[in-house]
């Protein structure tokens, strides 16, 4: 009597198991995009900024 509920508690928690590691993973994955896009916008605004800078530093320079 108790086996087919036992077994219906061992197939939900596997498929939690299962769950969690694929929300474990989509996780890894959303930091490290977020790692990629956080350097990416640095690098953009670094290289704005010395555009826009680069006629007052070869002034300077001179």
């Amino acid at each position: 009597k108790r086996a087919p509920y036992i077994a219906y508690l061992t197939r939900c928690r596997q498929g939690l198991q299962t769950s969690q590691a694929h929300l474990e993973r989509l996780l890894q994955r959303v930091l490290r995009d977020k790692e990629v896009a956080n350097r990416y916008f640095t690098t953009v605004c670094v290289r704005l900024l010395l555009e826009h800078m680069e006629s007052k530093m070869l002034d300077f320079i001179k």
